[in-house]
């Protein structure tokens, strides 16, 4: 694969109030994703998420945490958002039944509002 540190490509702004209730898999939202990071941006971080394995680093972790979920979703199942909840000390899992992946750009409102929460709860 194309080191993609050497390409000198800036993204196409995407407006993605354009890309509303999209699903996992959505074709539309994702050709948008693509122009928004250039294709080989895109394909080196998707290849590198998958890759990553961060279990042995969880316990590690000290901060409080926020993990948000979609119950639906068909990208990273929900087992694992449960397994962090598990090994992250001072996290927690919010589970949003009727949404995706997608979680950010399907249901903003709902995520900044338990974000907001959460912050108000913290001590800080």
């Amino acid at each position: 694969m194309k080191d993609p540190s050497t390409t000198l490509r800036t993204g196409k702004h995407v407006d993605y109030s354009k890309h509303p209730n999209t699903g996992d898999w959505n074709v539309r939202r994702i050709i948008a994703d693509v122009k928004n990071t250039g294709l080989w941006i895109f394909l080196y971080a998707t290849a590198h998420a998958y890759d990553f394995d961060g279990e042995n680093i969880l316990g590690g972790i000290k901060v409080p945490t926020l993990i948000i979920h979609g119950a639906k979703d068909t990208i990273i199942p929900l087992r694992y958002g449960a397994m962090m909840a598990e090994r992250i000390r001072n996290s927690k899992l919010v589970v949003l039944d009727d949404i995706d992946h997608v979680v950010v750009l399907n249901r903003s409102g709902k995520v900044i509002a338990i974000v907001k929460d959460f912050l108000n709860k913290m001590k800080l």
